[in-house]
């Protein structure tokens, strides 16, 4: 059962670094920025950037830090996260890095049970360029510790909500550590990631875990999580990502929808251009054929006038009476033949004389 949660201060209970808005004050927040950030990358010990960044704020005025704490924002669902926690039985604390003369004033506006920070040194209200507290060579986890053994709690009790490699040491060792908008650093070892920029979000995944380990219904396995690095140890959805989600999907699926409207509409295109070439060809034939059969009636009605016309010119020849003529005709005979050979004969002879 979960009896208590930490949170990091900057960037998770406050929207923003505490330490970078100070550094505004006498526009050297780009030199604090840049360290701040290696400091949350892990490439250079917490120790070492916040001595270097603290260095740069001496003679700044505490009253215009005081100032500057009122006014700086809540991150989104603080309030309401904080209230129903608590509402709920659990402890709430803040563990920083940053400094008290911040965290003071923010735990005036939440009413959170504990806050551990450092302390920035000063003299007759200006910065002196030093800083002192727990959290200066000493660890998150090591501040934790102590306050669960006071609380007579254990880590098995504790949720740890963090964002930079300074958070990695609560977040190991606690029951369930919290990723919060956090750096790839941090990511590798949290057991929940939460990417939405809202703590409603981390709120639900804490009220989700607690009832899941009271109740008996799941054990979560925190080196799988490590692994996985998304909230697969839980059946929560935070909803902010779900809805991103969503809308990137309807949004990829409408551009898939409108591309292919657009070969639709090409292709469509390019078949009314085949359809009207094709009328165009027909077109084409059907006046070749019109002419062609205009041509041959032409030529039907021309060919009876040039046979009369032909006819007319041609002159027509007599027609010549044949002769008939027998070749090897006898002459025909000028008398009567006797009837017999003697006949004959005395006929001859008579012709003879």
């Amino acid at each position: 059962m979960i009896k208590l949660v930490v949170f990091d201060l900057d960037n998770v209970i406050i929207d923003g670094e505490g330490i970078d808005e100070i550094g505004k004050l006498i526009n050297i927040e780009d030199q604090i920025a840049a360290i701040t950030e290696q400091a949350m990358q892990g490439d250079i010990d917490f120790e070492t950037s916040i001595k270097k960044r603290v260095g740069l704020l001496k003679g700044v005025a505490t009253d215009d830090i005081k100032t500057l704490a009122n006014e700086m924002p809540l991150m989104k669902g603080a309030e309401e996260t904080v209230s129903t926690l608590k509402e709920n039985g659990f402890e709430v604390a803040i563990i920083s890095g940053s400094f008290d003369i911040i965290a003071d004033t923010i735990k005036g506006k939440l009413d959170v049970d504990n806050i551990f920070t450092n302390s920035l040194v000063e003299e007759d209200g200006i910065l002196t360029g030093e800083v002192t507290g727990p959290l200066v060579s000493g660890s998150k986890l090591d501040v934790l510790s102590e306050l669960i053994e006071e609380k007579g709690y254990t880590l098995d009790e504790c949720v740890a909500v963090g964002d930079g490699a300074n958070d990695i040491s609560m977040i190991e060792s606690a029951k369930y550590g919290i990723a919060f908008n956090a750096k790839p650093a941090l990511k590798e070892n949290a057991d929940v990631i939460v990417e939405t920029r809202d703590l409603t979000d981390v709120l639900n995944v804490i009220i989700n875990l607690n009832s899941e380990n009271t109740e008996g219904d799941a054990d979560v396995d925190k080196e799988v999580a490590v692994e996985t690095e998304v909230v697969e140890t839980t059946d929560v959805v935070v909803e902010n990502q779900e809805e991103e989600q969503v809308a990137d999907a309807t949004e990829e699926v409408v551009e898939e929808i409108e591309e292919t409207e657009e070969v639709v509409e090409e292709a469509e295109e390019e078949v009314a251009e085949e359809e009207t070439a094709e009328e165009e060809a027909e077109e084409e034939v059907a006046e070749e054929e019109a002419v062609e059969e205009e041509v041959a009636e032409e030529a039907e009605e021309e060919t009876p006038e040039a046979e009369e016309e032909v006819a007319e010119e041609k002159p027509v020849k007599e027609a010549k009476p044949k002769k008939s003529k027998k070749k090897n005709a006898l002459p025909e005979p000028d008398f009567d033949l006797a009837d017999t050979i003697e006949g004959v004969r005395a006929q001859k002879d008579e012709r003879e004389e």
